[in-house]
């Protein structure tokens, strides 16, 4: 095989290469928002609606003579830092019989403050409202709470409470909170693991344009060396729209360089080889060290599973793992494709050098690849 027929497939290989870290970008765009709010809301539906019942009702008492009471609408107080609360809306909400309430948000936390018209009369009251909890942002289910206010201490025995007590005591027949404590401590693994896939992934993609960007330095050189104005100008562009990810601008780009690049010497693309590599195999280790192990899936979906089927958070939090495990399991099949692609090119780029004599170097690299085998 002649210099210039090894040139040649070097320059088809690096072209290649642009495109694939556009693609990988865009499978980044899709993937990349948080699945973090998956796993609230699951923490969301096995304690909150445990601790309420499946209406979640509110049971409030209020001392004789004050003259308000506030509370969180949905959340207790030991809740109010919940970052859940981004997917609660509240709305339409009663009259009560004996006082006024206003509905009032901040910080992303709804709460009621009610004012009894008598403070003195110690007069129970009661008001429904509704609101809904977003699964993920996207499924929505709504639901119709009764707010129950009690002057002193508040009356258990009352018929709209006993929605709570039979959901408490049907739950769990001996310790229900350490029960629920495991269940949310694998939930709590699944979500740090899915967060560090995530940053893994995302910093793998930025070391993969990092070396496109210094593999495309080496040929803008070249053309300024050569004196070719409109190849330097269009690779100055490229480099941009690799940074950008706009894919249909790259391949537009790269279809009026194509021409341009066939007559760089050996030399450059060895050179460009050499300036990409290392990027490469940091990139290929950091994007296979963020994939989520099938046993930390399996002990986050089955501690749910494992849950008494009456547990009233049991059936919504196994459709968010459900869905979040599904969305975990693709950025672990495009993490082992994309891995499976750099270590190919590496592959390449280890038989460029040995095609050009340069023995040391090929073997070096093919040393310095291991980590990124299949």
């Amino acid at each position: 095989m002649s210099r210039h027929e090894i040139g040649q497939g070097l320059v088809e290989y690096a072209l290649i290469l642009v495109l694939v870290a556009i693609v990988v970008i865009a499978i980044i765009a899709l993937l990349g928002p948080s699945i973090g709010g998956v796993f609230c809301d699951a923490v969301f539906a096995l304690r909150n609606l445990e601790d309420w019942g499946m209406h979640v009702d509110r049971y409030v008492s209020m001392n004789p003579g004050d003259e308000f009471v506030t509370f969180n609408a949905v959340y207790t107080e030991d809740d109010t830092a919940s970052s859940c609360n981004e997917f609660v809306k509240v709305w339409d909400v009663g009259e009560p019989s004996h006082g006024d309430v206003a509905l009032y948000r901040e910080d992303n936390i709804f709460a009621f403050t009610y004012w009894p018209t008598n403070p003195n009369s110690e007069t129970d009251d009661s008001f429904t409202f509704s609101w809904s909890h977003a699964l993920h942002g996207s499924q929505v289910t709504e639901y119709t709470g009764l707010v129950i206010i009690t002057v002193g201490e508040p009356d258990l025995t009352m018929s709209q409470s006993n929605i709570l007590v039979s959901a408490m005591s049907n739950t769990h027949d001996e310790d229900p909170e350490s029960e629920l404590d495991d269940v949310q401590e694998d939930i709590f693994a699944l979500l740090e693991a899915a967060e560090e896939q995530e940053e893994n992934f995302q910093e793998g993609v930025d070391l993969a344009v990092e070396a496109v960007e210094e593999g495309l330095e080496v040929l803008i050189e070249f053309a300024d060396d050569t004196a070719n104005s409109l190849l330097s100008d269009s690779l100055s562009q490229l480099v941009q729209e690799v940074r950008d990810g706009d894919l249909d601008a790259v391949s537009d780009v790269i279809t009026e360089i194509v021409t341009e690049l066939a007559d760089a010497p050996l030399e450059v693309w060895l050179d460009m080889m050499l300036k990409m590599a290392p990027r490469i195999i940091e990139s290929c280790v950091v994007v296979s060290e963020g994939s989520v192990s099938a046993d930390t899936i399996e002990r986050a979906v089955q501690a749910v599973q494992d849950l008494d089927e009456d547990h009233p958070g049991r059936a919504e939090a196994l459709q968010l793992l459900q869905f979040a495990v599904a969305t975990i399991e693709e950025r672990n099949n495009a993490a082992q494709d994309y891995t499976d692609f750099q270590s190919t090119l590496l592959e390449f780029f280890v038989a460029g050098f040995e095609l050009a004599g340069e023995e040391d170097l090929a073997e070096q690299l093919a040393a310095d690849s291991e980590v990124c085998g299949n």
